[in-house]
């Protein structure tokens, strides 16, 4: 059950750190991979440039709890 209560909107950050709000989405399936395929394609064609980061963010610590796991793996 989706109990988040607010809509997607996509934010762009300037080099002042401003917010400016871009697109609202509305509701979101942020279950379905396409949702991410979309918004990466947005963001590709809309902000080109030579390198992208995406960075995935949940309540257990995002991406550098992966790195962290694996190095943790890694080193035995």
């Amino acid at each position: 059950r989706d109990s988040y209560k607010g809509l997607a909107e996509i934010w762009f950050v300037d080099s002042s750190h401003q917010l400016q709000l871009i697109r609202h989405l509305g509701e979101v399936n942020m279950g379905d991979p396409n949702t991410l395929s979309e918004f990466i394609s947005f963001v590709k064609n809309t902000y080109p440039t030579e390198r992208y980061f995406l960075s995935i963010y949940d309540p257990g610590g995002g991406w550098m709890r992966l790195v962290l796991m694996r190095q943790t793996i890694m080193d035995g």
